[in-house]
Protein backbone atom coordinates (compact mmCIF):
# COMPACT_ATOMS: atom_id res chain seq x y z
CA UNK A 1 0.00 0.00 0.00
CA UNK A 2 1.27 3.33 -1.02
CA UNK A 3 1.42 6.42 1.06
CA UNK A 4 -1.61 7.97 -0.94
CA UNK A 5 -4.05 5.49 -0.32
CA UNK A 6 -2.70 5.27 3.32
CA UNK A 7 -3.65 8.85 3.56
CA UNK A 8 -6.90 8.36 1.42
CA UNK A 9 -7.80 6.08 3.55
CA UNK A 10 -6.76 7.97 6.86
CA UNK A 11 -8.66 11.20 6.04
CA UNK A 12 -11.90 8.51 5.24
CA UNK A 13 -11.35 7.46 8.93
CA UNK A 14 -11.02 10.71 10.45
CA UNK A 15 -14.13 12.17 8.57
CA UNK A 16 -15.96 8.85 9.48
CA UNK A 17 -15.50 9.66 13.29
CA UNK A 18 -16.00 13.54 13.02
CA UNK A 19 -19.38 12.63 11.67
CA UNK A 20 -20.13 9.97 14.06
CA UNK A 21 -19.34 12.64 16.64
CA UNK A 22 -21.05 15.52 15.40
CA UNK A 23 -24.13 13.64 15.18
CA UNK A 24 -23.71 12.38 19.21
CA UNK A 25 -23.58 15.69 19.87
CA UNK A 26 -26.89 17.06 18.09
CA UNK A 27 -28.59 13.72 18.95
CA UNK A 28 -30.51 15.42 22.01
CA UNK A 29 -31.40 18.94 19.69
CA UNK A 30 -32.62 16.25 17.00
CA UNK A 31 -34.89 14.19 19.51
CA UNK A 32 -36.25 17.94 20.52
CA UNK A 33 -37.28 18.73 17.27
CA UNK A 34 -38.92 16.05 16.78
CA UNK A 35 -41.27 16.35 19.62
CA UNK A 36 -42.24 19.95 18.51
CA UNK A 37 -43.05 19.15 15.59
CA UNK A 38 -44.90 15.75 16.84
CA UNK A 39 -47.22 18.10 19.39
CA UNK A 40 -46.99 21.30 16.84
CA UNK A 41 -45.42 23.18 18.95
CA UNK A 42 -43.06 26.06 18.51
CA UNK A 43 -40.24 26.93 21.29
CA UNK A 44 -40.05 30.59 21.11
CA UNK A 45 -37.05 32.03 23.12
CA UNK A 46 -34.83 34.97 23.62
CA UNK A 47 -32.20 35.83 26.42
CA UNK A 48 -34.51 36.29 29.46
CA UNK A 49 -37.86 34.68 28.22
CA UNK A 50 -39.22 30.94 26.58
CA UNK A 51 -42.56 30.31 25.52
CA UNK A 52 -44.14 27.13 24.05
CA UNK A 53 -46.87 28.19 21.64
CA UNK A 54 -49.22 25.59 19.61
CA UNK A 55 -52.33 26.02 17.05
CA UNK A 56 -54.85 27.47 19.65
CA UNK A 57 -52.56 30.57 20.64
CA UNK A 58 -52.14 31.42 16.75
CA UNK A 59 -55.32 30.53 16.40
CA UNK A 60 -56.99 33.03 19.19
CA UNK A 61 -54.75 35.58 17.23
CA UNK A 62 -56.91 35.78 14.62
CA UNK A 63 -56.07 33.83 11.50
CA UNK A 64 -55.51 36.55 8.75
CA UNK A 65 -55.71 34.83 4.84
CA UNK A 66 -53.16 36.32 2.48
CA UNK A 67 -51.47 35.80 -0.64
CA UNK A 68 -47.86 34.99 -1.32
CA UNK A 69 -45.65 33.24 -4.55
CA UNK A 70 -44.47 29.85 -4.23
CA UNK A 71 -41.57 29.34 -6.46
CA UNK A 72 -39.39 26.02 -6.32
CA UNK A 73 -36.64 24.25 -8.16
CA UNK A 74 -38.93 21.89 -9.50
CA UNK A 75 -42.22 24.32 -9.88
CA UNK A 76 -42.98 27.44 -11.70
CA UNK A 77 -43.77 30.43 -9.69
CA UNK A 78 -47.77 30.24 -8.54
CA UNK A 79 -49.61 32.24 -6.42
CA UNK A 80 -51.04 30.67 -3.38
CA UNK A 81 -53.51 31.98 -0.50
CA UNK A 82 -52.56 31.17 2.68
CA UNK A 83 -53.95 32.01 6.71
CA UNK A 84 -51.61 32.38 9.15
CA UNK A 85 -50.80 34.84 11.62
CA UNK A 86 -48.08 37.76 11.85
CA UNK A 87 -45.23 36.70 13.39
CA UNK A 88 -44.60 40.04 14.80
CA UNK A 89 -48.27 39.93 16.03
CA UNK A 90 -47.05 36.40 17.76
CA UNK A 91 -44.59 37.47 19.49
CA UNK A 92 -45.77 40.40 20.88
CA UNK A 93 -48.76 39.02 22.41
CA UNK A 94 -45.86 36.62 24.06
CA UNK A 95 -44.74 39.58 25.37
CA UNK A 96 -41.57 39.77 22.86
CA UNK A 97 -40.69 43.68 22.72
CA UNK A 98 -39.21 43.67 18.76
CA UNK A 99 -37.34 46.64 17.58
CA UNK A 100 -35.12 47.06 14.25
CA UNK A 101 -31.68 46.08 15.27
CA UNK A 102 -33.41 42.24 16.86
CA UNK A 103 -32.64 39.06 14.59
CA UNK A 104 -35.43 36.53 14.82
CA UNK A 105 -34.39 33.43 13.86
CA UNK A 106 -36.84 30.42 12.72
CA UNK A 107 -35.92 26.87 12.62
CA UNK A 108 -37.23 24.00 11.26
CA UNK A 109 -37.34 20.14 12.53
CA UNK A 110 -35.04 19.53 9.78
CA UNK A 111 -32.11 22.13 11.53
CA UNK A 112 -32.85 24.57 9.02
CA UNK A 113 -32.81 28.13 10.09
CA UNK A 114 -33.66 31.31 8.08
CA UNK A 115 -32.63 34.74 10.00
CA UNK A 116 -35.29 38.14 10.01
CA UNK A 117 -34.08 41.48 11.14
CA UNK A 118 -36.40 43.07 13.27
CA UNK A 119 -37.20 45.92 10.54
CA UNK A 120 -38.99 42.81 8.44
CA UNK A 121 -40.57 41.75 11.49
CA UNK A 122 -41.82 44.63 11.87
CA UNK A 123 -43.23 45.39 8.25
CA UNK A 124 -46.91 45.22 8.61
CA UNK A 125 -48.08 42.22 6.27
CA UNK A 126 -44.80 40.74 5.69
CA UNK A 127 -43.92 37.78 7.69
CA UNK A 128 -46.34 35.32 8.53
CA UNK A 129 -46.79 32.04 10.49
CA UNK A 130 -48.95 30.16 8.57
CA UNK A 131 -51.04 27.18 9.08
CA UNK A 132 -53.21 26.91 5.92
CA UNK A 133 -52.64 26.78 2.06
CA UNK A 134 -55.63 26.89 -0.42
CA UNK A 135 -58.02 26.05 3.09
CA UNK A 136 -56.18 23.18 3.91
CA UNK A 137 -53.94 22.65 7.05
CA UNK A 138 -50.03 22.34 5.98
CA UNK A 139 -49.81 18.87 6.53
CA UNK A 140 -46.28 17.09 8.03
CA UNK A 141 -43.15 15.69 6.81
CA UNK A 142 -44.64 12.26 6.89
CA UNK A 143 -47.75 13.96 4.67
CA UNK A 144 -44.97 15.33 2.62
CA UNK A 145 -46.22 19.15 3.84
CA UNK A 146 -44.64 21.93 5.15
CA UNK A 147 -46.16 22.48 8.53
CA UNK A 148 -47.65 22.21 10.67
CA UNK A 149 -46.16 25.58 10.63
CA UNK A 150 -44.34 27.83 7.53
CA UNK A 151 -43.02 30.86 8.13
CA UNK A 152 -43.91 33.15 4.99
CA UNK A 153 -42.03 36.31 3.96
CA UNK A 154 -44.79 37.86 1.55
CA UNK A 155 -41.54 40.21 0.10
CA UNK A 156 -39.70 36.99 -1.09
CA UNK A 157 -40.47 36.46 -4.70
CA UNK A 158 -38.13 33.40 -5.07
CA UNK A 159 -39.53 31.57 -1.75
CA UNK A 160 -35.92 30.85 -0.70
CA UNK A 161 -36.32 32.37 2.81
CA UNK A 162 -39.19 30.26 4.06
CA UNK A 163 -39.25 28.24 7.08
CA UNK A 164 -40.73 24.93 6.93
CA UNK A 165 -41.79 22.82 9.77
CA UNK A 166 -41.03 25.74 12.36
CA UNK A 167 -40.33 23.96 15.92
CA UNK A 168 -38.17 26.97 16.88
CA UNK A 169 -38.10 30.88 17.23
CA UNK A 170 -35.45 32.86 19.00
CA UNK A 171 -35.39 36.33 19.65
CA UNK A 172 -31.58 38.60 19.70
CA UNK A 173 -31.36 41.43 20.66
Amino acid sequence: MNKTSKAAIFILILLVVVFLAALSMNKSEIESRRILLESSTIEVISEDQSDMVGLEVIQSLGLEEFEAVLDTSSTDASLYKYSGVQLVKLLVSLGYEINEKDIITATGADGFSVAYSGEEVLEDGNIYIAVTEEGNYLGGIEDGGSGPYEIIVISDSFSNRRCKWVTGIEVVR
